[in-house]
């Protein structure tokens, strides 16, 4: 990040009217610093140099997501699409902007749009598959959208299968992806996702086989992030000690992964990595941590693009408190 924003700079000084140069300032600031603030005053002075600029009204756009300013975001990638009405990329962006607000029947538009300009936009196909099961919880529906061979493709219909509890189709299907970078976020990835699922079956002695062989790759992750994206290995940290019976080591990882996202007044991912800490208390038949932080995380603004309320019933993740009366109150 270091270099590419000294080139931008460099670039910025050769010419100052330069409005690729702002972008990639503003990109600098939104990925490499996490300064919101900052990207968006180059964003928008990449739009006072052009301000028909597609790429840095899309930028803009993202920015306000994290800021939790959904309505300026939606502004922003429909005023981008009118500007570049083929764009199948853009299309999705809308889409997943609708999500976040809940605007599912918009949301289906916006990627049935995507599809159309592009039938191989896969992220649309399957944001098009979670658009479904959020506004109808119809999963056979959904896992229709999402046929095919691509790992990505696979990998929804994993956790399509998971919401049906076909754990055993789902575990054929995790076991047909290769593990590579690109399909797992990490090394140890794919034993966590099937630990998870041996865990669900029933099968706690498969599973801690798996979730043993995971920990060292999850927690050699601690090392190589920062940020919110640390908070996310934290998660994975936990889920694997508490999938080993160290309910203490736990418990104690998902109180760090929380603390990074508190401190870090992200209005995008916050509110759906306390739906995950929210899962790992309940895996802890913790409900008196599980239920108040899955109650704030459902009425966070934005929270609509990750869990909708539909899931609390079909998501097997709650099975271990769902008879719990604090979880029941949530649901009525």
């Amino acid at each position: 990040n270091r270099q590419a924003r000294a080139d931008a700079e460099h670039a910025l000084q050769l010419q100052p009217k330069l409005a690729a140069a702002q972008l990639a300032i503003g990109y600098s600031d939104y990925w490499g610093r996490g300064d919101y603030s900052a990207a968006l005053r180059a964003f928008a002075a990449a739009l006072v140099l052009k301000p028909n600029d597609v790429d840095a009204l899309e930028a803009q756009g993202y920015v306000y997501q994290r800021q939790g300013r959904l309505d300026e975001a939606i502004a922003s990638f429909q005023r981008a699409l009118t500007l570049d009405p083929r764009n199948s990329a853009l299309a999705r962006d809308l889409g997943v902007a609708y999500m976040y607000t809940s605007r599912y029947p918009d949301a289906k538009d916006a990627f049935q749009r995507a599809l159309a300009l592009d039938p191989d936009n896969l992220t649309a196909r399957t944001s098009f598959a979670g658009a479904i099961v959020a506004s109808t919880g119809d999963i056979p529906r959904a896992l229709d959208v999402v046929q095919g061979d691509d790992p990505v493709l696979k990998s929804t219909r994993v956790e399509l299968l998971t919401y049906q509890r076909k754990y055993a189709a789902a575990l054929a299907l995790l076991d047909s992806i290769p593990e590579t970078p690109d399909n797992f976020d990490f090394a140890g990835a794919k034993a966590e996702q099937q630990a998870d699922l041996y865990r669900l079956m029933g099968d706690d002695a498969h599973a801690r086989t798996l979730f043993a062989q995971a920990l060292p790759g999850t927690r050699a992750q601690l090392a190589a992030r920062q940020g919110i994206n640390l908070a996310s290995v934290w998660q994975a940290v936990a889920d694997d000690e508490l999938g080993l019976g160290h309910t203490a080591a736990g418990l104690d990882a998902i109180a760090k992964g929380q603390a990074i996202d508190d401190k870090s007044g992200d209005q995008l991912y916050g509110p759906a990595h306390m739906v995950a800490n929210s899962t790992l208390y309940a895996e802890a038949r913790r409900a008196d941590l599980a239920v108040p932080l899955l109650a704030k995380a459902i009425a966070a603004p934005g929270i609509g693009g990750y869990y909708a309320p539909v899931l609390l019933w079909l998501d097997p993740l709650w099975d271990p408190i769902r008879h719990d009366l604090r979880f029941q109150a949530l649901l009525k």
